[in-house]
């Protein structure tokens, strides 16, 4: 049975399936057709950080919640990102 754990970037928009050597990354993130903020990137580079140093994970598995993988960068977050 696959565990399923969550991040805790805004309301779980990057979360992962584990199943035996398998890690499966979910950008959850729909209605913005899993556009990536800045914490996004972050938790990613974090996972897959993890990921080269653990033997236990042989294959990693991106894909996108909803109608598209991802649309790319988050513009919009980013600007408000900058600006704060």
């Amino acid at each position: 049975m696959a565990s399923r754990s969550e991040t805790n970037v805004d309301t779980n928009q990057v979360l992962v399936e584990e199943k035996n050597f398998t890690r499966t990354i979910i950008l959850n993130r729909p209605r913005q057709l899993n556009a990536l903020s800045s914490q996004m990137v972050s938790r990613l580079l974090e996972l897959f950080s993890g990921y080269e140093d653990d033997s236990n994970v042989k294959l990693v598995i991106v894909k996108g919640q909803g109608r598209a993988f991802s649309a790319g960068g988050d513009v919009a977050a980013v600007v408000h990102d900058v600006n704060q």
